[in-house]
């Protein structure tokens, strides 16, 4: 239940906080929602409530939003406690870093998006239900660390390898910051032995930045309330490192400090985690590139007269299913990376770029032109041909509109731009199109040699046969070019199984029957190969039912499909193989005639028995760059 979440907000407009607890208990009904107008009782319903969410805003009288979270920050009571900034500031990069720099988690701006608001509040919650285990995690380590601690006044030879052995850092220093006890891990995190660091100030291991704020911390601590807590972050080794800092304060019968105990504990994967969580509610994970919910937010942030001109850039990707379909899903990631890259770096630093679909990507120009906006595009197509590495494969559509005036929608820019990206995208993915289905029959040849003979000869028997069913000349060419490809679906069969010496096991023969399908899967997204594709899917199909992938029988199959099937089989008996001699013509026709009615139509046999076959038929091509269809 939502009962158990408890939300406090912090904003001095009170129409504010009625809309904000509205929309949190919308989506949290049986939570509890706490308002208030003064940044300082904020600070005190921290502490009393602990509430799991603090939505502050930063505009506020007296104690703006910063000051108020780094002072909840600086209270180990509330120092867990995540806070998310709503503001009315737009164009603020530098009070988001100054936010992000006070202690806060992440932001909103107003007006306050429902969902959005949702999926922040969501991700402050996980944040929190992370804090509170660590917290207990470290309350448990602190718990035993400090009983001990205190021992040692008594017993701290007896207790020492305790100290020595656990992972927190661990040290014992005067009221000047004079160390008088480090433990192993804190001799490492510094690099120096106990000898070379008890004596000597702990403060003069800090920068000057930590320094001052580790007096500031110090201050606050008093018999009353002897424990305070500080984060501090470091290099080491040249990586980034997060430390939790639990100082206390032992004091005298007259509340004088006697001296200090500090335990520090590396949250770095804790930190990593929240800054993952932020990355991710505005990144695309495969491409690293803003993602459209970003997009779309910066889209109304940047609609401003002083962003004009702003012009839109869409862009989409050619053939991406048919890549995904003929070289597998990594391919297709692959190729959306690389056009990624080429975007970043054709773009500009300060344009905003985004993935906001599947193979779409959408660009925010600032102050410019269509003049500019066409250079930067075409500098994009530059880096594009150059991270392609000539590969035909990685072809972008784009287009583009431009906002000039004020009183333009800036909706209706965007549907310009994404138009006048389909106009090029209806010509520019047909030719790619085609070419994908080269690349993928090249492909094959390369894995085969033996195919590309094959498939050349297929298209040919088919077409003569084709011609003498009396068959126009545009549907022979057509027959032709299905005989050619026929087989384009064994691209995503391995190369041991298609060059395999001797015949192959059950397994192996079920990966080859799936090429039917496979190739009708690559050629149904071409609209010039559609109907091949139907073709291809049948091509192993028997007039009697007993083929396959789906059954089928007589006149249920194209008869391109019977055309190709007699023009197939005869091949494939004709042509050497490895595990078997080629068989003679004669004997290949009479096989023929034997099926005929059975897994041949008839009428199809009886016109391949009547061409004239040709000897370079049976003649094994070498063809280093062939592609029949282009014939």
């Amino acid at each position: 239940m939502d009962s158990k979440y408890r939300f406090l907000i912090i904003d001095d407009v009170e129409d504010n906080l009625i809309t904000l607890k509205a929309l949190i208990l919308e989506v949290f009904p049986y939570a509890i929602v706490s308002v208030t107008q003064s940044g300082k009782r904020g600070i005190e319903l921290a502490r009393e409530m602990e509430p799991d969410v603090i939505l502050l805003d930063i505009l506020m009288p007296k104690m703006d939003g910063f000051e108020v979270c780094k002072r909840i920050k600086a209270d180990p009571l509330s120092v867990g406690i995540p806070i998310l900034f709503i503001t009315a500031l737009k164009s603020d990069k530098k009070n988001r870093m100054r936010a992000l720099h006070s202690g806060g988690e992440a932001f909103l701006t107003k007006p306050v998006d429902e969902v959005e608001l949702y999926v922040q509040l969501r991700s402050m919650l996980k944040i929190r239900e992370k804090n509170k285990s660590d917290k207990e995690k470290t309350e448990k380590l602190n718990e035993l660390v400090l009983k001990r601690t205190v021992e040692l006044e008594e017993h701290k030879e007896k207790y020492k390898s305790l100290l020595e052995d656990l992972p927190a850092l661990i040290c014992e220093y005067q009221p000047d910051s004079t160390l008088t006890y480090v433990n192993q891990s804190y001799c490492d995190y510094h690099n120096r032995t106990s000898e070379e660091l008890i004596g000597t100030k702990f403060l003069n291991l800090l920068t000057e930045r930590h320094r001052e704020k580790i007096k500031r911390s110090f201050m606050i601590l008093s018999p009353d309330t002897p424990l305070n807590i500080s984060m501090e972050q470091d290099q080491v080794n040249g990586e980034m490192v997060w430390l939790e800092w639990r100082n206390r304060a032992i004091f005298d019968n007259e509340g004088q400090i006697m001296q200090f105990y500090s335990i520090g504990v590396d949250v770095t994967q804790r930190k990593k985690a929240e800054q993952n969580l932020v990355f991710l509610s505005y990144h695309d994970h495969l491409t690293g590139l803003y993602n459209r919910r970003f997009f779309e937010e910066e889209l109304k942030r940047l609609d401003q007269a002083r962003n004009l001109p702003l012009t839109i850039v869409m862009a989409d990707v050619n053939g991406l299913k048919i890549v995904n379909d003929s070289f597998g899903h990594a391919a297709g990631d692959q190729l959306l990376e690389r056009v990624a890259d080429a975007m970043r770096i054709g773009f500009r630093a300060d344009d905003i770029i985004a993935r906001i679909g599947g193979d779409e990507f959408a660009m925010i120009l600032s102050k410019t032109d269509m003049e500019a906006a066409n250079q930067i595009i075409n500098r994009a197509k530059d880096k594009m041909k150059v991270l392609s590495k000539g590969n035909i494969l990685q072809s972008v559509s784009f287009g583009f509109h431009t906002k000039i005036h004020t009183d333009e929608n800036i909706n209706e820019v965007f549907a310009q731009a994404e138009n006048f990206m389909y106009r090029h995208k209806i010509y520019e993915s047909a030719s790619m199109r085609s070419k994908v289905v080269e690349l993928v029959m090249s492909s094959l040849f390369e894995k085969s040699q033996r195919e590309m003979s094959h498939s050349r000869r297929v298209g040919e028997i088919a077409a003569s046969i084709a011609k003498e069913m009396d068959f126009s000349e545009e549907h022979i060419m057509e027959i032709r070019t299905a005989g050619c490809i026929h087989d384009i679906g064994k691209i995503g069969v391995q190369e041991k199984i298609l060059n395999k010496d001797g015949k192959l096991t059950k397994d192996e023969w079920g990966e080859i029957k799936k090429h039917p399908e496979a190739g009708r899967r690559i050629l149904s997204s071409i609209d010039d190969f559609k109907i091949i594709a139907e073709y291809i899917q049948a091509h192993h199909e028997r007039w009697d039912g007993k083929g396959y992938p789906d059954g089928i029988f007589g006149n249920e199959i194209p008869v391109e499909a019977r055309i190709i099937s007699v023009a197939d089989a005869y091949d494939a008996m004709t042509s050497e193989r490895s595990y078997r001699e080629p068989m003679e013509r004669e004997v290949a026709v009479e096989e023929i005639m034997k099926n005929s009615g059975s897994q041949f139509d008839p009428s199809v046999v009886d016109a391949f028995l009547a061409i004239e076959m040709p000897d370079d038929w049976n003649v094994q091509q070498t063809d280093e760059a062939f592609f029949c269809f282009n014939a």
